[in-house]
């Protein structure tokens, strides 16, 4: 199976993965305000500090009904790039399959992936949590409570009765992966921010979790990479990936570019570019949202 083939299907993973989470965090923000509406209030207003803190534990339940429980569903969906990885070396496999060392290596890294999403699912709980209480030790009113949960949640993309902003979200859900419609895209969030007062700060479970989705993929394939070949003694690499429109420099100068392995780290090292991530070059590649890889030459 060709490299494009491997590519392709991260690309498939990708999309499947950003349309799981979707799914998860619109159904946990519908929990999680339901749980924050059933809360006792006086004039509108909330006032039991006991049942706030009980609510931390509804939250949570929610958080695992609905979030992790499709982030389990993200990460065993992983054996699948490892089949069309794992394909690009079956010449050099001894048995065409993985060993049981290369097997217990990428459990592993799929173990560490899906602790990846509990960390995030864990610090917005705790953000949520403190949020009701605060909010219930402040007299503040119910609904806007609700509102801001919404917000810690969905950001942008809160649930709405109201129908012309419930499109525009579907619309940003439905194409935000169109790079045709990015402009489109674009102008329905600018319409969520300045007509409906949608959240601006992006500090929210969408944004964090959205944005480890795509990472985490893309560097389980290249820690799966490097555990596959770790036993043949693979000391040349070629570099390859789109180019697009904004790629960075390094990915740019580096394209189709066949090195050793010290070569790359050398180069890694005295090199500095915006967008540059903290790590092993080999794992972050150019770095945030980087959909370049490095693949073992085999002679």
């Amino acid at each position: 199976m060709s490299r494009v083939a491997h590519i392709d299907n991260l690309d498939r993973l990708a999309i499947l993965h950003s349309q799981l989470i979707d799914e998860a965090l619109v159904e946990l923000e519908q929990a999680a305000a339901g749980i924050v509406s059933s809360l006792p209030v006086s004039s509108g207003k909330l006032h039991d500090l006991e049942a706030a803190i009980a609510a931390r534990q509804q939250l949570q339940k929610a958080m695992v009904d609905n979030f992790m429980t499709k982030a389990q569903v993200v990460v065993d969906s992983y054996d699948e790039a490892v089949e069309t990885l794992a394909s690009l070396y079956q010449t050099v496999l001894t048995t065409g399959v993985l060993e049981a060392t290369q097997a217990e290596s990428i459990r592993q890294l799929k173990f560490m992936a899906f602790q990846g999403f509990e960390e995030i699912a864990n610090a917005h709980l705790e953000l949520m949590a403190r949020e009701v209480y605060q909010s219930t030790l402040t007299g503040r009113a119910a609904n806007e409570t609700v509102q801001a949960i919404r917000h810690a949640i969905n950001g942008v993309y809160i649930q709405s009765n109201d129908e012309d902003a419930q499109a525009l979200v579907e619309f940003i859900s439905k194409n935000k992966d169109d790079a045709a419609k990015a402009a489109q895209v674009d102008k329905a969030i600018n319409l969520l921010h300045s007509t409906y007062s949608r959240d601006r700060l992006g500090n929210n479970l969408r944004r964090y979790s959205s944005s480890y989705a795509q990472d985490a993929l893309m560097q389980f394939s290249a820690s799966a990479n490097m555990s596959i070949v770790a036993d043949l003694g693979i000391e040349r690499w070629e570099y390859y990936g789109d180019v697009i429109k904004d790629s960075r420099d390094w990915c740019i100068e580096h394209e189709g570019r066949i090195m050793t392995t010290q070569e790359i780290r050398d180069e890694w090292a005295s090199r500095s570019w915006k967008g540059k991530s903290s790590g092993d070059p080999f794992i972050v590649r150019g770095g945030y949202n980087c959909r370049h890889h490095f693949a073992a030459v085999v002679d």
